[in-house]
């Protein structure tokens, strides 16, 4: 199935499509589209620079407007709306369908909460199916009963994850309040929850996320271009960041990883002594779980 239909939007009737999607979209390959169109675009291409200016309507390197950019060019309004359209293509969206109950939670059997203690999988259940619903009653009431409900998981996945992919914003912030952590990433694709909600358009969810997530980290937005850069060791890309914006040196994505955490992972040095020289410090390195004396 391709993009030859007409998706809709924010912004009115969306462009005719540049490029058509394959028969099975790949969410994170869009996603690689747009971050390339980024980082091509913030390197002085001048042929990503038109599609910006074409696309986008602006020449502003954002990751926003170059999702939008990509977008566009597929014949979508705008970027969570190929979102949307990619998640029915590919069945991946919980809410196109009943909520599968697994055998491990069928009635009768037990299961251990976060705090030890065992409960009915009935319940169990039903907290995952209320958070993805929206039942704020249920959640609440079972949360009552034990706050451990709040972050109970079933194959490495808790209620968060389903409140805040179907735009629960409400529900989402009292599983925060009761424990839930802002920071957790997807199984097996381990994709953020801020990803989650940006991706498919939860302006408010996102905003509630970024506040809860900078009570922990130093976070700013466009810090993925300096990461993927520390990564690999990509030290003129570097420098082209910096310069673009100090700040980023010691900046944290949206579950805390910095630039100098990866360039001490993967052993970086001149990176390493670029980011310290900018800003960046050892004990952020630290709380993201790689110590930079590792490299020396």
């Amino acid at each position: 199935m391709s993009s030859s239909h007409s998706p809709g939007g924010n912004a009115g009737t969306p462009p005719p499509p540049r490029r058509t999607l394959p028969e099975r979209p790949s969410l994170e390959q869009l996603r690689k589209q747009a971050k390339d169109l980024l980082r091509e675009a913030r390197a002085g291409d001048a042929s990503a620079m038109a599609r910006l200016t074409a696309i986008a309507g602006g020449v502003e390197t954002t990751l926003s407007n170059a999702q939008l950019a990509v977008a566009r060019e597929y014949g979508f309004a705008s970027w969570a709306k190929m979102v949307h359209h990619v998640e029915t293509v590919t069945a991946g969206g919980f809410a196109l369908r009943p909520l599968i109950r697994p055998v491990e939670l069928s009635p009768g059997r037990r299961w251990k909460l976060p705090d030890g203690t065992d409960a009915q999988a009935d319940d169990v259940f039903a907290m995952f199916v209320a958070a993805r619903d929206g039942d704020i009653g249920k959640v609440k009431q079972l949360v009552t009963r034990s706050h451990s409900f709040a972050t109970v998981e079933y194959n490495y996945t808790p209620p968060i994850h389903f409140a805040v992919r179907e735009g629960h914003r409400e529900l989402a912030e009292f599983l925060l309040d009761h424990g839930a952590d802002p920071a957790y990433r997807s199984y097996p694709f381990q994709e953020a929850l801020l990803t989650f909600a940006e991706d498919r358009g939860h302006a408010e969810l996102a905003d509630l996320l970024r506040r809860r997530l900078s009570q922990r980290f130093v976070v700013a937005p466009g810090t993925q271009a300096i990461i993927d850069a520390a990564g690999r060791g990509d030290l003129g890309a570097i420098e082209a960041e910096l310069g673009r914006n100090l700040a980023l040196a010691s900046a944290g994505n949206e579950t805390g990883d910095t630039a100098l955490h990866h360039a001490a992972k993967n052993g970086h040095l001149p990176v390493v002594h670029a980011l310290l020289a900018a800003g960046a410090t050892w004990t952020r390195c630290v709380e993201t779980g790689t110590d930079p004396y590792t490299v020396r």
